[in-house]
């Protein structure tokens, strides 16, 4: 149990946790292990909770109960948000539980963990939980040796659902290895390779290489020229696209004029709404920037 978020996050730099899993294992499309690496080495995971997620903290009792209730099932929750439950032989497989629970049907206690989902989301799950939750679940169940578990789901704040779960200990040993492999990245200090395909490549390596050193190297081989011809052409395609999409932009606003909003014969809205800005300075501070020869 930790006293705080800040010493929460500190703890969780120690270990991978029940977020981490599906990450690692590629269910999670906008990141990859280089993010939870960053998160590992260097805390890039501390930054301000969103409102989402502050509210989902804090609608979490009541879910409990409300699970409880319905499930006829004893649950008890964590002493406070802020605790890491570590597999003894183990200790850098870790998660931060959402809840315990017993029910006469299965051995044992099982790990709860609860999702507060917007309505908008709901038909992600209508062939059941997605892949990343259910990772999430197993990584859980192994940290804990939990023989079963449950993912308890609230939509939007009214409509509750939840799905029991068997531990699968195939799927489990080869996620340990998965695992393994990657912490001794983290205790090795060597970054896992950059999938360049992600989207969050660049903001990773601008992480990674924050700096230049002043060198100039050779990248030899048709790959290099291809890769370059490629990126000339792409980068006047999305010029030539940004050109027409504004001057379409332009066309709507001009018959809007003062407007705030149009809805078309088909039923669809347009605004053009008046938003204020708050004033802010930008920081000095080194950046790098890549440029490449135009054709």
């Amino acid at each position: 149990e930790y006293p705080n978020r800040e010493a929460w996050l500190t703890a969780r730099r120690k270990g991978i946790g029940g977020s981490d899993a599906p990450i690692l294992l590629g269910q999670v499309p906008k990141k990859g292990p280089p993010d939870v690496w960053l998160a590992k080495v260097d805390g890039a995971e501390g930054d301000a909770p969103t409102e989402r997620m502050k509210w989902g903290i804090r609608q979490e009792d009541g879910i409990r109960l409300g699970y409880s209730e319905d499930s006829g099932r004893a649950v008890f929750a964590p002493a406070t948000p802020y605790t890491i439950i570590r597999r003894t032989e183990i200790p850098w497989l870790c998660y931060s539980p959402d809840g315990t629970q017993y029910d006469d049907n299965f051995e044992g206690p099982g790990v709860l963990q609860i999702k507060n989902v917007a309505v908008d989301q709901r038909s992600n799950w209508l062939d059941g939980p997605p892949a990343n939750y259910l990772c999430q679940l197993q990584h859980e169940m192994m940290v804990g040796g939990s023989t079963w578990g449950t993912l308890m789901v609230l939509f939007g704040g009214n409509e509750g659902a939840w799905w029991d779960v068997e531990a699968n200990p195939v799927f489990q040993a080869s996620m340990l290895e998965v695992e393994r492999d990657f912490w001794r990245y983290v205790e090795e200090e060597k970054c896992p390779p950059v999938d360049w395909q992600l989207p969050s490549a660049l903001a990773t390596l601008k992480r990674l290489y924050p700096a230049s050193d002043g060198r100039s190297i050779e990248l030899t081989g048709d790959y290099w020229c291809n890769r370059l011809n490629e990126l000339t052409e792409l980068d006047e395609l999305a010029k030539r696209y940004k050109e027409e999409a504004d001057a379409i932009r332009a066309d709507f606003q001009q018959a809007m004029k003062e407007a705030e909003a149009a809805t078309l014969e088909d039923g669809r809205r347009v605004t053009w709404k008046t938003q204020k800005r708050a004033a802010y300075e930008v920081q000095a501070g080194d950046f790098r920037v890549f440029r490449f020869p135009k054709k």
